[in-house]
């Protein structure tokens, strides 16, 4: 094999642009033959597919190992709008993907405590963003339990 071997910096180059640029132009970027790109593309998991005559990567399958790890990392912890923010993916894609490898995105129900220190918190003046922050639920769903809880 020749050629220069791939540091961790052009890996996580690569990672960064596969998404983005076509093959030709990821070589182009990276300074590598397209060969030696798509040969790693594969080492990685990732598949290419041929889009109006350039090789792309497979939007259907274009999920690399960290992306999934990450996922897995923040379902039922994060909601899909906000995965998917973080991944730069669509949320229809966290969801299907999340679903694909036998999770669910929702949340878990509220316990007792977090209703408490729901109602208590915003009967004390703080802010639905502070009080998400603390519960690790998004303001809006924050709101739609206190509202629910405490009447409107």
């Amino acid at each position: 094999m020749g050629g220069r071997r791939w540091s961790e910096k052009d890996i996580r180059e690569l990672k960064m642009i596969y998404r983005y640029k076509t093959l030709s132009q990821m070589s182009e970027f990276l300074k590598r033959p397209e060969a030696g790109v798509k040969f790693k593309l594969m080492e990685l998991g990732i598949n290419l597919t041929r889009d109006r005559g350039h090789l792309r990567v497979n939007p259907r399958d274009g999920w690399s190992d960290e992306e999934v790890r990450i996922l897995k990392k923040y379902i039922g912890k994060k909601d899909s709008n906000e995965i998917s923010r973080y991944l730069n993916r669509t949320p229809k894609a966290i969801k299907h993907k999340a679903l694909s490898l036998g999770y669910s995105l929702k949340k878990s129900s509220w316990t007792r405590v977090e209703m408490d220190i729901l109602l208590a918190r915003r009967e004390n003046g703080v802010s639905w963003s502070d009080i998400s922050v603390e519960l690790g639920k998004t303001a809006r769903a924050c709101q739609g339990k206190f509202y629910y809880l405490h009447g409107k």
